[in-house]
C-alpha cells in the first residue's frame, strides 16, 4: 500500500472509504452474532454509522483531513461517537414528521367526506344514461346516494342519547357534505319507502311526494332506511323540512331592478322565523 503522502486525493478518499466500510463489516458482522434483543440495541447505532458512510461520499474533505482521518484505526466508530454526543433536531424532525402525516391523513379524510359535495343528482336509469354518454355522472350520483343513505342512518344514530334526538348535529353532518337536492331526494326516498309506518307523520308523507321520486326502483333500494328506527327517522325528516323556508329566503336575497320585480309575481310573505329554535325531541315509539 502506498504511503498517504504519496496518495492523490480520489486514492486518500478511496483508501478511507474502503477503510470505514471494512471497519462497518466488522461491526455488522459481530451483530449478527449477537441475539435479537441484543442486535435491537444496536440497531439504531448501525444505521447512523451506515448514514455516516453514504456522507462521506459526498463530503468535501481537504487532503489534510482525509490523511488525519486515515491515521485512526476506528475513524468510524470514533465519528458515531462524536455525532451520538451532539445535541441535533433529529427527533424534532421525527416529531414534525409524525406531525405532517397525521395532516396528511386528516386532509384525505376530510377530501374523502366532501367527494360527494358537488356531484349533481342524477335521475334516470342506467339504460338511459348508457344512450345519453352519461354513465360516469349515473355511477357517481349513485354512489353519493347510498353513501348519503348510510350518512342519515349514522348522523341519526350517533346523535340519539337514548331519550332524545339531536337533529341540528345530525343535519350538519349530513348537508355539507351531499348538498340539500341530494339530501331531500334519498330522505324523501327513505320516507316514502316508509309510507305504511304510522310513526311517520302525514306532513312528512305529503313532503316526500313533493320531492322526485327515484325513476330506477331497483337501484333506490340501496338507499332507503334499514339500520334506524322510523320515529328518529320522522323527526329527521320534521327538521330537514324546516330549513326549506330558509332557503328560498336566502334565494330572494339579492333583489331584481324595478322592472324585474313588476315583471314577476310578488313572492309569498316568508315567515318572520325561518328556522325555529329545535329542541331535542322523544321520537314518537
Amino acid at each position: 500500500m502506498k504511503d498517504i503522502n504519496e496518495m492523490s486525493n480520489e486514492e486518500l478518499n478511496q483508501a478511507l472509504s474502503e477503510e470505514m466500510r471494512a471497519e462497518q463489516d466488522k461491526f455488522r458482522e459481530w451483530l449478527e452474532s449477537q441475539t435479537a434483543v441484543e442486535a435491537l440495541k444496536h440497531a439504531y447505532e448501525y444505521i447512523i454509522r451506515e448514514d455516516i458512510l453514504i456522507a462521506l461520499t459526498d463530503s468535501d474533505l481537504s487532503q489534510t483531513q482525509v490523511k488525519a482521518l486515515l491515521q485512526n484505526s476506528c475513524t468510524l466508530d470514533d465519528i458515531y461517537k462524536d455525532w451520538d454526543k451532539q445535541e441535533t433536531g433529529f427527533m424534532q424532525d421525527i416529531r414534525d414528521t409524525i406531525e405532517e402525516r397525521a395532516n396528511i391523513f386528516i386532509k384525505q379524510e376530510q377530501e374523502k367526506l366532501m367527494q360527494y359535495a358537488n356531484v349533481p343528482v342524477y335521475n334516470q336509469t342506467y339504460e338511459y344514461a348508457k344512450i345519453h354518454n352519461e354513465c360516469d355522472w349515473c355511477l357517481q350520483s349513485h354512489q353519493a346516494d347510498v353513501a348519503c343513505g348510510q350518512a342519515i342512518e349514522a348522523a341519526i344514530n350517533k346523535n340519539y342519547s337514548g331519550s332524545s334526538l339531536d337533529t341540528d348535529e345530525a343535519i350538519r353532518e349530513v348537508l355539507p357534505r351531499f348538498g340539500r337536492e341530494r339530501l331531500n331526494f334519498v330522505l324523501a326516498n327513505m320516507v316514502r319507502n316508509l309510507a305504511w309506518d304510522g310513526r311517520i307523520s302525514e306532513a312528512n308523507k305529503e313532503w316526500a311526494k313533493s320531492v322526485p321520486a327515484p325513476i330506477d326502483e331497483k337501484r333506490s333500494r340501496k338507499f332507503i332506511a334499514f339500520k334506524v328506527h322510523p320515529g328518529l327517522l320522522n323527526l329527521f325528516a320534521d327538521d330537514v323540512r324546516k330549513l326549506e323556508p330558509a332557503v328560498r329566503q336566502e334565494q330572494v336575497k339579492t333583489k331584481p331592478s324595478i322592472l324585474e320585480r313588476l315583471q314577476q309575481p310578488k313572492p309569498p310573505i316568508q315567515p318572520s322565523k325561518s328556522t325555529p329554535t329545535k329542541k331535542r325531541r322523544e321520537p314518537e315509539l
